[in-house]
């Protein structure tokens, strides 16, 4: 696996991805709110629950790991990896990995070069379908 997306999960798992909800706890920005969504940002909601990771999702729903990513309940970033970990192949697991990645790279796009979601949701599938070729 690719050192950023180990970093990447690293991080995830330390809870020290910039989500509104800790940047906000850090007093770095006023509010918590997503800048795409306008809902409580914090992990969960990047990766799993805006509108944009949910459009990258529901492509992976016809898989049974997209189904499972969804519909998990976990609050903390760990307790949902660590559970993906003991249900998913290896295969799977991966593709979810890289998907996160995927979705956080585009999210960050989206925010920061004001580019709109919904262009970068095809590129992000791209990426995505690129890592398994």
């Amino acid at each position: 696996m690719p050192s950023k997306i180990q970093v990447f999960l690293w991080r995830l798992i330390r809870q020290s991805i910039p989500t509104g909800d800790i940047l906000h706890h850090k007093n770095m920005v006023p509010q918590s709110a997503c800048a795409i969504c306008g809902m409580q940002d914090s992990w969960r909601d990047a990766l799993l629950d805006c509108n944009m990771s949910k459009y990258v999702w529901a492509l992976e729903t016809k898989r049974s790991s997209g189904l499972l990513v969804r519909e998990s309940t976990f609050l903390e970033a760990h307790g949902w990896l660590a559970s993906l970990m003991q249900s998913l192949s290896q295969e799977d697991l991966t593709r979810v990995v890289v998907t996160v990645r995927a979705i956080w790279y585009a999210r960050i796009k989206a925010i920061h070069d004001e580019q709109s979601f919904r262009s970068l949701c095809l590129p992000t599938i791209s990426l995505i379908g690129s890592f398994w070729s």
